[in-house]
């Protein structure tokens, strides 16, 4: 008994001599912790989440808190390297429990948090936890990063009042090469966000070249500068980041959207096939995905060409089998979604080849839904491509019916061309201040002389001669156009204008119509009647229902030569116009009074009966003298006989 009470004392003994004390253990779980932040920096997240998680195993180690954070800073990077959600809400968790361990909420806890957001693309959360951050910050490093995240989440908001704060306060910093790229890459960001992608590519391309690593650590960053080459129209070199992402990144997001502009290149180039290569992969790789549903829309859009409709049939997808199926319960189930407006795309070419009265009403129904401020560049691309060969060709009518179901929406999708058509569309139509607001809008984005004269020419159309004038104003090259409406505005607000007809004649042929009304108007103003009857032409009558100054002016010097009692004159005006517009009551009324002053009764009896609908004061007059002096001849006959 004494000799087993020996033995245990001895093992006791033994286990307190060589038992691991606590600092032991504290050098241990120091080791791991330097390990893992060493593995964590050279991009090895998987042995850096090995070595911090060990160090959870002791909730009483000084490095469980610290190990926390940064599994925490671990699972965002992989989040952010690999778009999958799910590990950045596992970074959010290892978050939370950093906080709750060690109660702290410094600069560090609010800096992850708010990059977390950021990456879930709560870009307003993001931006208030940065902000409550940079009130955190004890050095230049991270005030710094801090303001790079406030201005990165400003852009992604379009807050330009706090990007513009937040760069004069970062312009003051001394930068070291890190800093001064990531700078430059929200210098491009920026730029890129507010549509100027020319001047975006300056600070892209060096970030593309000479920060990659930065790039590939944050994939829908590389998305943008290969987007932003892509928008600027240099299609090799954007293929070229494209395929890099493809490549050289794990985030599937990423992937998929490259793959689709990857297709959308080869359209551009018109290499349809291969187009529909790129886009298929996305269907069969990752079949459930939003992107799938964007390829096969994308594909059904090429399906015009019989040996593409044939490929895709073949691949047995329930899409390509009835695609006009597919696209209706494609645009009913995802109208209020991003992939809707590519559904309507497809939809839409649909009515316009068709032509069918009912399509139309419900095309311009499901266009009155769409909000076009939310419609994203490549979608507007897309209704674009699909809708512009067709949209000129179809009855003006129904040009006007879709555009007055949402014009803002047209404002947003289509070119200057197209824009223009559409204006000229509209005056048939009627339109006159929805034509008016799309000349505006024209141009308030294409500022050209001459869009400028269109709209003036609008304004005067609705009479509103000041402000054309006002446009005129902005003109900088000034034709022959420039000082017809120039002039015609003065003439309607009744201001002289004979210090432009010098102009006029300079810089308008001496044939033109609207030159030559101009010039009589300005001549009959000076009581000039003789000179201005020299002036007529007979492609000035012949421009009399073309032209509302040529008539002007030629009504006026009908009148003006039946007031000096010159009929027969007037008449010479007014046979040739009356021959070409019988049922017109103002010039039939002057051609009746001045035949009937010339005792030309048989062909004023003709001109009279054409007044019988009539219904204006001046046909009441000439039907007056006309009937005097046929009472008065009457009984002149009546005395001859009796005498």
């Amino acid at each position: 008994m004494s000799g087993y009470r020996c033995f245990i004392s001895a093992i006791l003994i033994t286990l307190l001599l060589f038992s691991p004390s606590s600092a032991y253990v504290k050098d241990i779980d120091a080791v791991t912790f330097k390990r893992g932040v060493s593995q964590y920096r050279n991009g090895s997240y998987y042995s850096a989440i090995d070595y911090f998680e060990k160090l959870l195993r002791n909730e009483r180690s000084p490095y469980f808190n610290k190990a926390l954070l940064m599994l925490s800073k671990v699972y965002l990077n992989i989040g952010r390297k690999t778009g999958r959600v799910k590990f950045l809400w596992r970074s959010l968790s290892y978050l939370q429990l950093y906080f709750s361990s060690s109660g702290k909420a410094d600069w560090d806890y609010y800096q992850t948090k708010a990059k977390i957001f950021e990456s879930l693309k709560f870009y307003e959360r993001a931006l208030t936890l940065y902000r409550i951050s940079f009130l955190k910050a004890k050095s230049r490093e991270q005030r710094i990063a801090t303001t790079m995240g406030i201005l990165r989440n400003a852009v992604f908001l379009k807050r330009y009042d706090i990007i513009d704060t937040y760069f004069i306060l970062i312009s003051t910093q001394k930068l070291n090469p890190l800093e001064e790229k990531e700078v430059r890459f929200i210098k491009g960001l920026i730029l890129f966000f507010k549509g100027n992608y020319t001047e975006a590519s300056k600070y892209f391309l060096p970030t593309y070249r000479q920060f990659e690593s930065y790039l590939l650590e944050n994939p829908e960053y590389y998305l943008l500068v290969a987007e932003n080459l892509y928008r600027t129209g240099n299609y090799n070199l954007s293929e070229q980041l494209f395929r890099r992402i493809v490549s050289l990144t794990n985030d599937r997001y990423a992937i998929r959207k490259a793959l689709l502009r990857l297709g959308d290149i080869e359209v551009r180039r018109g290499n349809t096939k291969l187009a529909v290569t790129y886009y298929y992969s996305i269907v069969s790789d990752y079949p459930k995905s939003d992107e799938a549903i964007i390829a096969k829309l994308k594909c059904i859009s090429l399906m015009d060409d019989p040996r593409i409709s044939y490929e895709l049939s073949k691949t047995g997808v329930d899409a390509f089998n009835d695609p006009i199926k597919y696209v209706a319960s494609t645009l009913v189930g995802y109208r209020s979604s991003y992939i809707g407006i590519f559904a309507l795309a497809d939809f839409g070419k649909l009515v316009l080849k068709l032509r069918s009265p009912e399509l139309f009403d419900r095309l311009s129904w499901e266009i009155s839904l769409i909000f076009p401020q939310q419609v994203k560049f490549e979608q507007g691309e897309f209704l674009r491509q699909s809708w512009e060969p067709y949209i000129l060709n179809i009855p003006y009518k129904r040009v006007c019916q879709l555009y007055r179901a949402n014009p803002e929406l047209f404002h947003k999708v289509f070119g200057l061309d197209v824009l223009i058509s559409i204006s000229k569309t509209l005056k048939r139509c009627g339109e006159r201040k929805l034509r008016l607001k799309l000349l505006k809008f024209i141009v308030s984005n294409w500022k050209t002389d001459e869009n400028r004269l269109l709209l003036a020419q609008a304004l005067f159309e609705v009479k509103d001669f000041s402000g054309s004038l006002n446009v005129l104003g902005r003109v900088k090259r000034k034709d022959c156009r420039y000082y017809k409406l120039f002039g015609k505005d003065l003439l309607m607000l009744n201001a002289p204008i004979g210090w432009l007809v010098p102009k006029l004649s300079k810089s308008c042929s001496s044939n033109d119509p609207e030159f030559r009304a101009l010039t009589i108007l300005h001549m009959i103003k000076g009581n000039r009647v003789e000179k201005a009857y020299n002036l007529l032409s007979e492609e000035l009558l012949s421009s009399y229902g073309k032209s509302a100054t040529v008539k002007l002016a030629l009504n006026r010097l009908s009148e003006s030569l039946m007031m000096n009692g010159d009929y027969r004159k007037a008449l010479k005006v007014l046979l040739p116009l009356s021959g070409k517009d019988e049922k017109n009551c103002y010039l039939n009324s002057l051609l009746l009074i001045s035949l009937t002053r010339v005792d030309k009764m048989e062909e004023a009896e003709k001109v009279y009966g054409r007044l019988k609908g009539c219904r204006d004061s001046l046909s009441r007059v000439a039907a007056t003298v006309y009937s005097s002096e046929l009472i008065a001849g009457r009984k002149i006959g009546t005395l001859g006989k009796t005498q």
